[in-house]
């Protein structure tokens, strides 16, 4: 009894101590942290989904915990905890939140989502938009006189501050990720969708955070997360905007669109797609379903994808750019096996005036 007394009270120690109860359904000894005097200690965020119509994700958290975080508590998580989501608030440090124009007045401009770095480990956030319609691309005339135009998100647009690198989008990006790098000094990042208030046709968006955390060395007795291996497999190499990391998929420009004669992409973009290479994997065939980043036929791509080691059919092309479905019509697959990381380039300047680039992927293995 005094034995059961004592376990007792030292498990509402840990509780108070690490602000969360131990959930031992995640141990594969369910005393483990009890008596283990491991260096340093670990502190283990279970992930959960709220099960409502949105199923949004979040983690298992206390009520009270959830509460003070700014988060919504929502179901049941294990003994004694809730599943708290972060869907309804404007600003969060939590593993993973959304910004959503649910519950949105529609009435200022921009609305803005401020993400705070939860610890030092995190290193990138990753946006995944599960849903994103704003109004399409817009053309623009530069100056009164040039008759030269560019194409922007004039009507809607959605940026990140700070933002290099980083394009200002707008379209339909629904199912699109991106991904933005946190230095070591960057405490936060902010997330803003400028509109033009209108009463019907409203831009909706609803994007999930993922808070990633690096390996770094770590002084003894100091709390990290075991979120840091979890998130291993989902870094981005740096540079790469976009960072696919299944063996096949779907690519697409910023706000592509499928109806014909639509231009789909704002000028002034320059960014790297990156696809995970693995031992297993040496090179990638990409099949083309729309290639128009070009109007013109001449040989010269102004606006183009840039695929190092690029081969069409038999054809080695020396450029590596690609610009419009005619440069592909006899062969509509087109391989890679150029040693390094596997990855693309877009770069569209200022004179597009067409559609955009939707393109399978398929990692293909290697002939030893």
């Amino acid at each position: 009894m005094c034995f059961l007394l004592f376990l007792l009270l030292y498990i509402q120690l840990m509780y108070i101590c690490y602000g969360s109860f131990i959930e031992l359904t995640d141990m594969s000894d369910n005393l483990a942290n009890i008596w283990s005097n491991r260096i340093p200690t670990y502190s283990h965020q279970t992930k959960c989904t709220d099960g409502g119509t949105t199923a949004s994700e979040g983690v298992c958290k206390t009520r009270t915990q959830c509460l003070l975080s700014g988060g919504v508590p929502r179901g049941r998580c294990g003994l004694l905890s809730t599943c708290c989501t972060y869907d309804r608030v404007r600003s969060s440090n939590s593993k993973v939140s959304y910004f959503s124009s649910t519950d949105v007045q529609f009435t200022e401009s921009p609305i803005s989502f401020n993400v705070i770095r939860m610890n030092s480990n995190v290193c990138q956030l990753r946006l995944d938009f599960v849903e994103f319609d704003l109004a399409p691309v817009n053309r623009t005339q530069i100056g009164s006189n040039t008759g030269q135009t560019i194409y922007q998100c004039s009507v809607d647009n959605f940026y990140v501050i700070p933002g290099a690198n980083i394009p200002q989008l707008c379209g339909d990006n629904t199912a699109q990720h991106l991904y933005i790098n946190m230095p070591a000094e960057l405490r936060n990042v902010t997330l803003n969708v400028k509109y033009t208030i209108r009463s019907s046709d409203l831009p909706r968006w609803n994007i999930k955070i993922t808070q990633l955390q690096c390996p770094r060395v770590t002084d003894k007795f100091v709390t990290i997360e075991n979120g840091v291996a979890e998130d291993f497999l989902m870094i981005a190499p740096q540079g790469c905007l976009q960072y696919y990391t299944k063996e096949s998929g779907n690519i697409k420009s910023f706000g592509y669109s499928a109806m014909g004669g639509i231009n789909a992409y704002a000028s002034n973009q320059e960014y790297a797609i990156c696809f995970k290479r693995t031992d297993y994997y040496c090179g990638i065939s990409f099949t083309i379903r729309d290639l128009r980043l070009n109007s013109d036929l001449s040989t010269t791509c102004r606006d183009f994808l840039m695929v190092p080691g690029l081969q069409i059919g038999t054809e080695v092309r020396d450029n590596n750019k690609l610009c419009r479905n005619t440069q592909t019509s006899n062969f509509n697959t087109m391989t890679t096996k150029a040693p390094g990381p596997l990855h693309m380039n877009f770069y569209a300047g200022n004179n597009n005036d067409v559609g955009g680039f939707n393109i399978d992927y398929n990692l293909d293995p290697c002939s030893y």
